[in-house]
């Protein structure tokens, strides 16, 4: 798989997708109702081009905390590396069971 390929599947595979889409579809509703309620109280413009300048300019920030701080059960490792942390007897299980045909379950 080509390294774009494997990127786009652990974005969708740490929700990143998910809730960057659940963010602008928040952030949209919102927008649409502040462009009428605004002008309504007599906001001026400039408020709401800041709104919507800093609301669309946090989309990368949200993309970057939910990939790293994505929120899955405790029996679930997200990356390799931290399976050895959460089972010390994984290196003995390896060695054990190498040459066996069933191989061995992390």
């Amino acid at each position: 798989m080509t390294p774009i390929g494997t990127f786009a599947k652990e974005l969708f595979r740490r929700k990143v997708v998910r809730v960057v889409g659940a963010y602008l579809a928040i952030f949209w509703a919102v927008t649409l109702g502040l462009a009428s309620l605004f002008p309504a109280l007599g906001v001026p413009d400039i408020v709401f081009r800041v709104f919507v300048i800093v609301g669309l300019a946090a989309v990368p920030l949200i993309a970057f905390v939910s990939w790293r701080y994505d929120i899955v059960p405790p029996q679930l490792i997200r990356d390799v590396q931290d399976v050895a942390l959460e089972n010390p007897g994984l290196s003995w299980a390896r060695v054990r069971h190498d040459n066996k045909d069933a191989g061995y379950v992390l």
